[in-house]
């Protein structure tokens, strides 16, 4: 479990996007949320990530395709922007009711002070930063580990929420993390970029820059960076890529501290939920 500073407490994540940009699901996951086979309750959910600016990126109906235990997708960061998303959804969020995350991408400090004064004006309990997407390009704020560690300090200075990082199995996190205790308080990891997982391989998503991987099929590049995380600080780190019910046990042995879940709901919406109260029954 991680604690964070301001109390909130979690054992499970939504990851970013996984329920859309409130955490409460997308149009096409509302009926298995209204039946009870997806419980955003159950979990710390993180939102889709959001830009200062509206973002196009790319549409989900031609930028997503299926893998044995997996997903590709090449999504990108199609969003409305902040302000939007303060608009129609910020606003509204009650931390006693509901848990959500905020995840962010920015690049450049006016954009970043922009964001933290709307984000203080949000009941959330924490904000991710997402400054490395594997479905975008790289931006020359985020050029290196000592940029990462630079921006984070300066954004958490600007910010009264709790702050979470996440990474990409391509960052040195020998580099970051131990810099970066004391500002980040949990370190979710990202899907992997097509070329990283399959470098002789031409991605079927080609067209749009060849997307990223996740889920079941990424656990010998993911969970070994996991581990690596975690012995790296003492900032708790938060699995992905978990995709049967005993892949809960196995993260928890190379020290993950929570649980998140991302396409898994792409593909087995229910396993989220149903595997949370197996846990849940199993520790009456």
């Amino acid at each position: 479990m991680i604690k964070l500073s301001n109390g909130h407490c979690f054992e499970y994540v939504t990851a970013s996007g996984a329920l859309a940009f409130d955490g409460r699901g997308w149009p096409w996951e509302k009926p298995l949320v209204w039946s009870g086979v997806i419980q955003p309750g159950l979990f710390t959910n993180i939102a889709k990530t959001i830009t200062v600016l509206s973002q196009q990126g790319n549409n989900l109906f031609y930028c997503v395709r299926f893998l044995p235990s997996g997903v590709i997708n090449a999504v990108a960061m199609r969003n409305q922007g902040i302000f939007w998303w303060y608009e129609k959804i910020g606003r509204y969020i009650d931390r006693q009711k509901e848990s959500l995350v905020a995840s962010v991408y920015f690049e450049n400090e006016p954009q970043m002070q922009a964001m933290a004064a709307i984000l203080n004006k949000v009941d959330l309990v924490g904000v991710e930063v997402n400054p490395r997407c594997p479905n975008i390009h790289l931006s020359p704020y985020w050029p290196c580990c000592e940029a990462i560690v630079r921006n984070c300090r300066d954004f958490k200075k600007e910010l009264r929420h709790p702050l979470f990082l996440k990474l990409t199995v391509e960052d040195v996190v020998e580099q970051i993390l131990p810099k970066l205790e004391g500002t980040v308080e949990a370190v979710s990891i990202n899907s992997v970029r097509w070329k990283k997982m399959f470098p002789t391989k031409i991605s079927p998503l080609a067209q749009v820059g060849g997307g990223a991987v996740s889920g079941k099929i990424t656990q010998p590049i993911v969970w070994p960076f996991l581990e690596r995380a975690v012995q790296t600080s003492s900032i708790p780190v938060i699995a992905s890529a978990v995709w049967d019910f005993e892949d809960l046990a196995k993260v928890r042995s190379l020290g993950a501290k929570a649980i998140a879940f991302g396409s898994i709901h792409m593909l087995y919406p229910w396993r989220p939920t149903s595997f949370v109260k197996k846990e849940m029954e199993g520790k009456k």
